[in-house]
């Protein structure tokens, strides 16, 4: 009998507990609020408010285009894309600034396949680069590429030749980018490359680096 108990109790909290069909995706960041869509419908989560459809919004960060959202008990970032409403190709108004950091080098915020990410921006790298552990938190199935061997800063190194979905940053999002997936967890960030640089205009600015969608 107590078997049975328990099985009911499972049972019960199986049905009441909200499943996901899909993953949230971000669609806009606001000081207070974000707009997401789960399984087609658009809803926005206030900070501060109980969790919705299974969805609690933790910290919105409106420069970074980004927010923590809390799922089913689960705490995961997520970067503000619209997957469906890309800019279209010849859309000059679509750019970013990418601007030094503190040690003088190029990084941003941006994402890959729709999970946000921080990138080093080098135009020298002849293709974009991610270390192992970094590719496998995004979800790449990178072991299924074919094995290559990529020159880094540190000399030449083997990796796996995979095409990214989709990359985003600042206000440019292009699909199936190249980029090679390095057997060791370096670089530590992933480095955006000529794969992604040579398909967008890139011209110094000041201390900036800007880059525009191609006319």
């Amino acid at each position: 009998m107590r078997g049975v108990v328990g099985l009911g109790v499972l049972v019960f909290s199986l049905c009441c507990t909200p499943l996901l069909a899909r993953e949230p995706v971000l669609l806009g960041v606001f000081p207070d609020r974000v707009l997401v869509e789960i399984d087609g419908q658009r809803l926005v989560l206030m900070m501060g408010a109980d969790a919705t459809e299974g969805v609690r919004l933790l910290s919105p960060d409106t420069r970074a285009g980004t927010a923590w959202l809390e799922i089913q008990g689960e705490r995961r970032q997520f970067a503000s894309v619209r997957r469906s409403e890309s800019p279209p190709r010849g859309d000059t108004a679509a750019q970013a600034r990418v601007y030094p950091d503190a040690s003088g080098a190029l990084t941003a915020t941006g994402s890959i396949n729709g999970h946000a990410v921080r990138f080093l921006v080098d135009t020298d790298t002849p293709i974009t680069t991610l270390g192992a552990g970094e590719a496998h938190r995004l979800g790449i199935a990178y072991a299924r590429g074919d094995l290559t061997q990529t020159r880094t800063a540190a000399g030449l190194s083997f990796g796996y030749r995979v095409i990214l979905d989709q990359v985003r940053i600042g206000g440019i999002v292009l699909d199936d980018v190249e980029a090679v997936v390095l057997q060791s967890d370096a670089p530590r960030l992933p480095v955006l490359g000529a794969s992604f640089l040579n398909r967008v205009q890139v011209r110094q600015q000041g201390t900036a680096l800007l880059l525009e969608r191609r006319p």
